[in-house]
């Protein structure tokens, strides 16, 4: 399932799923105005029992305000949520 927050977006989100795990890719600059959907989306995916596992290696920004929101999502979701960035290209 692909989500585009809109026509002048700058960032979509591709939910994947297995036995095990819901893995949501976002695409795109993440940032405090896309903030509080991230953290909807991570609602919305979340399953009994499954890894939630946010992958932010695709991103081409993201911004270090997003924290607040990665907080948030751990404490809502515990030891099931997983993030996955990769290294800066600097």
């Amino acid at each position: 399932m692909a989500i585009d927050s809109g026509p002048r977006s700058r960032w979509a989100v591709v939910l994947d799923s297995d036995e095990s795990a819901q893995v949501l890719h976002v695409f795109g600059d993440v940032n405090p105005s896309n903030a509080t959907e991230l953290y909807s989306e991570l609602m919305q995916a979340s399953v009994p029992g499954k890894t939630i596992v946010l992958d932010l290696s695709e991103c081409r920004y993201v911004d270090p305000m997003i924290c607040t929101t990665l907080l948030r999502a751990h404490e809502a979701l515990g030891s099931s949520f997983r993030v996955i960035a990769a290294q800066s290209k600097r």
